[in-house]
């Protein structure tokens, strides 16, 4: 039997064929003797010896053999590495964004952008065709952006000094390509969502957070905080914007990602929510970036990188204590929760049949999508609006120093207090505080107790004894 029909050889282009392997030229030679070995062909080691005493007889005959072989026009099925690459060569985009200078793949179709550049695909070609491969992919200089409702096509061009092509990694979503046909099927979205908020104020500004996620990004973390769970926080800050924004576009995280050194989940979303929400005082400087135009980010497998924040952040948490916030932080506010568990009050077969059609029914959710685009174009709430009510005084009271509770309830009590900063009594007795930290400075404790409501209300008036050089707290009436 001769070597072709031994090992089944065919040839596609430039490649053979070989246990569904595809080798060009120069691999195919240098593989030869191996495949006869493997496959006890009486001759290879014959072939084996013309290798190494007669490399140029030994090239010659192996090319003569090479092309030689039957070119099959039919798809060979390749096996998922080397399918991988053909999709990737044949389907995407190199692109590199002006303002961060990093290097994205963009799929054609899709509209999907990789966050690996091209280079991670080196190892599959030998160093002569690597060469030619790239100067057939110098990436397109492109502005990156992400346009919810831009559907037309994802590059545009800009029209600013420099003119960048602008890439809408955008994937929309299939209910934004359906017409709202049926608009009473809004009363079971009405029925389900108005009854997770404890007024009309908090309602709607859910709603208009949804709308700047769906237009834009909301620039700060609408929250929904209760200790009582099943209360359906998850569904209406995860699951509902989710599908209004697509999954395709959406990170879920879990309660251990602020501690994460990476934040793969950033990368070309546009919504991230933030389940079982837990932030502690040394990670606010992560949070901050949240609400930033820019973020920072250590993805895995590639170098830190700057990228534009394109972000709407959902959070939801049942522990109330879980999420440390300051009474001047504007990064994050907490809706009003009702409370009411979501199973109890509507059945478990309405829960499932309404997350089903959800999921699978894109003109359910097409029907509250364009609800809330055609009811909150003159939105009452920004995009940056915060709002400190009751939960956000309870979060600042139980994520605060021990020493500032013990002093909040002696005013509650009508007594006044005394902040005492010398340096013998500081030492002493205000050493320790809340998760380990050291009592506060005077500036913190100054910048706390005038920020700081309780009912809406602030708690005391702050004096300052020259005397003693200690602050009073006193008692408002």
């Amino acid at each position: 039997m001769n070597i072709v029909d031994q090992l089944k050889l065919v040839r596609k282009g430039n490649k053979v064929i070989y246990n569904n392997v595809p080798y060009p030229e120069g691999r195919f030679k240098k593989g030869l003797t191996g495949f006869l070995k493997d496959a006890n062909h009486p001759e290879a080691t014959k072939y084996r010896l013309m290798q190494i005493d007669e490399p140029e007889a030994y090239d010659k005959i192996i090319s003569e053999l090479f092309y030689s072989i039957e070119e099959v026009q039919e798809e060979v099925i390749l096996p998922p590495v080397s399918q991988a690459l053909e999709e990737i060569v044949d389907s995407h985009i190199p692109i590199q964004d002006v303002l961060s200078g990093q290097n994205y793949l963009l799929h054609s179709d899709t509209r999907l952008i990789s966050p690996v550049d091209f280079s991670v695909y080196k190892s599959f070609f030998n160093q002569k065709e690597w060469e030619m491969v790239k100067k057939e992919i110098d990436p397109f200089i492109v502005k990156y952006s992400v346009k919810p409702l831009e559907l037309d096509g994802y590059i545009t061009y800009n029209t600013g000094p420099k003119k960048f092509p602008q890439v809408n990694s955008y994937l929309p979503p299939r209910w934004t390509f359906e017409e709202n046909k049926k608009e009473d099927l809004f009363k079971e979205h009405q029925r389900m969502i108005f009854s997770r908020f404890a007024n009309a104020e908090m309602r709607e500004r859910y709603f208009c957070a949804l709308y700047h996620m769906m237009n834009d990004r909301n620039k700060n973390i609408p929250m929904l905080v209760h200790k009582r769970e099943g209360t359906g926080k998850s569904t209406v800050m995860g699951f509902i914007p989710g599908n209004l924004v697509g999954m395709e576009n959406t990170s879920y995280t879990d309660k251990n990602f602020m501690a994460s050194p990476h934040k793969d989940a950033f990368l070309n979303k546009r919504m991230v929510f933030l389940d079982e929400h837990r932030l502690v005082k040394s990670q606010v400087a992560i949070e901050k970036q949240f609400v930033e135009d820019m973020l920072y980010i250590n993805p895995k497998g590639k170098a830190s990188m700057t990228i534009p924040n394109t972000i709407s952040f959902f959070a939801a948490s049942n522990e109330i204590g879980d999420i440390y916030t300051e009474p001047t932080n504007r990064r994050h506010y907490f809706l009003e929760d009702s409370g009411r568990h979501i199973i109890e009050e509507f059945g478990l077969e309405f829960m499932q049949d309404y997350k089903s059609r959800m999921t699978n029914d894109p003109a359910f959710v097409a029907n509250l999508g364009h609800w809330v685009l055609n009811n909150f174009k003159d939105y009452k709430y920004a995009p940056d609006a915060v709002y400190h009510g009751p939960t956000f005084e309870q979060v600042v009271r139980a994520t605060s120093f021990h020493y500032y509770d013990e002093l909040i309830n002696q005013l509650e009590e009508g007594e006044e207090v005394s902040y005492i900063f010398s340096k013998s009594q500081y030492n002493k007795k205000h050493r320790t505080g809340n998760r380990g930290e050291y009592f506060p400075r005077l500036q913190t404790f100054t910048d706390f107790f005038k920020n700081f409501t309780w009912n809406g209300k602030p708690v005391c008036t702050i004096e300052h004894d020259a005397v003693d050089n200690d602050l009073i707290l006193k008692p408002l009436e």
